[in-house]
């Protein structure tokens, strides 16, 4: 199940992305701003190029299901150990992605708020 998710979570970077390259996190600062914000600011560095990160619109790959959607089948607790791991994906499209360890409490607030 988690392999699925690590597959549609983050599915595909731009079709000019050659398989097996590599996303990492843009470092993006928390000064004072609440851990949602922060999260979804994350998001949109990270994902949102593939991935519709809130309300009902489809993503902008096709492939990719919205944010909304994943969070509902899969809680911000059952993403821990793969947002510290980095996630690995299965389709061609999709690099793997990894977040700093400061990101990730942020990022599953915003997972949360979906």
């Amino acid at each position: 199940m988690l392999l699925g998710l690590a597959a549609a979570l983050v599915s595909c970077a731009p079709a000019r992305s050659p398989p097996g390259d590599q996303v990492e996190s843009s470092d993006l600062e928390a000064e004072s701003e609440a851990p949602a914000e922060l999260g979804r600011k994350i998001a949109t560095s990270l994902c949102a190029r593939c991935h519709a990160l809130e309300g009902d619109q489809p993503s902008p790959h096709p492939a990719a299901p919205p944010f909304p959607v994943l969070a509902r089948r899969w809680p911000a607790e059952t993403l821990l150990t793969r947002l510290e791991e980095g996630i690995q994906a299965t389709h061609p499209d999709m690099p793997e992605v990894r977040f700093a360890p400061a990101e990730i409490d942020p990022f599953l607030a915003f997972w949360s708020s979906l």
